[in-house]
């Protein structure tokens, strides 16, 4: 059974959670659910970033049963880091942004 991603904040506003519907599943369910939390206030704490990322999740898991999506969603992180709200080198980035580094040394 395949599983979701982690909740992550992309803003330090919201909290998202990826799943991807697996073998198994109902026709009604798609390849790919995003299911987004959204805080629309200023100031939003690490508090307030962790119940949008548990509401995101319970809503995820909700939806996925109601239309027979097969997912194994991960725990939560324990942490809800802030996002940075300055640019970083290109150079310093990991993960799935590191094809930028690979495109600004190209050129």
């Amino acid at each position: 059974m395949p599983s979701g991603s982690s909740a992550i904040p992309r803003t330090n506003f919201r909290a998202t959670i990826r799943a991807a519907c697996g073998p198994g599943s109902g026709q009604a369910a798609p390849q790919l659910l995003n299911v987004t939390a959204v805080a629309l206030y200023p100031n939003v704490s690490a508090e307030d970033r962790r119940r949008l990322a548990d509401l995101a999740r319970s809503a995820t898991q909700q939806l996925t049963q109601r239309i027979g999506c097969r997912i194994q969603l991960p725990d939560l992180p324990q942490q809800m880091n802030t996002v940075p709200s300055k640019l970083r080198p290109v150079s310093s980035v990991a993960g799935s942004c590191r094809w930028a580094d690979q495109l600004v040394m190209q050129q």
